[in-house]
């Protein structure tokens, strides 16, 4: 039995969906944050200060006091869409996670992740994180943080999944 499911959507397909743009790194770093710290803010304040236009992170270790989520999967009139928000009982231990930072549809600075957490009682719970409900905990929140110096991720609309998604720009 195949569980497999194929999600069509209703926009043309791209001729080419893996779109890709050269980069150089600029700094790599592990970014310490501290108790109270919202993950999105400080990530996005550190490349604002540094001039630079996008970068990757991952989160390393450490713990949220505060978490609401997005899922995805199926919508009634879409083949994908999101579901939530839904705030999770927190502490939660981070497990994995990565993400980027870019530019928004008016040119703000954006970010967007994905990650899995460990819950108190041992289970795991994981999606797409929502702007200023990502809060470090006691335990802070350790994140490699590796910032470029000619390329970013600017978000528009994605005429096949009718998503606004990022897509890698160069500059410079």
């Amino acid at each position: 039995m195949n569980d497999l499911q194929i999600a069509v959507h209703a926009g043309p397909p791209l001729p080419e969906r893996v779109s890709w743009q050269p980069a150089s790194i600029h700094s790599a770093m592990r970014v310490e944050l501290a108790p109270g710290e919202d993950l999105f803010s400080s990530l996005e304040n550190r490349l604002e200060a540094a001039d630079l236009p996008g970068a990757f992170f991952n989160l390393a270790y450490g713990s949220l006091a505060r978490l609401t989520l997005m899922t995805g999967g199926p919508g009634s009139d879409v083949p994908i869409t999101f579901h939530g928000p839904i705030e999770i009982e927190t502490p939660v231990a981070v497990e994995a996670g990565s993400g980027i930072i870019g530019l928004d549809e008016n040119g703000a600075r954006s970010s967007h992740c994905h990650a899995v957490f460990r819950r108190p009682d041992g289970r795991l719970v994981g999606g797409h994180l929502i702007r200023d409900q990502a809060i470090a905990g006691d335990a802070g929140l350790q994140v490699d943080l590796l910032m470029l110096a000619d390329a970013r991720f600017a978000r528009r609309h994605d005429p096949e999944t009718q998503f606004s998604i990022f897509h890698p720009e160069r500059v410079r």
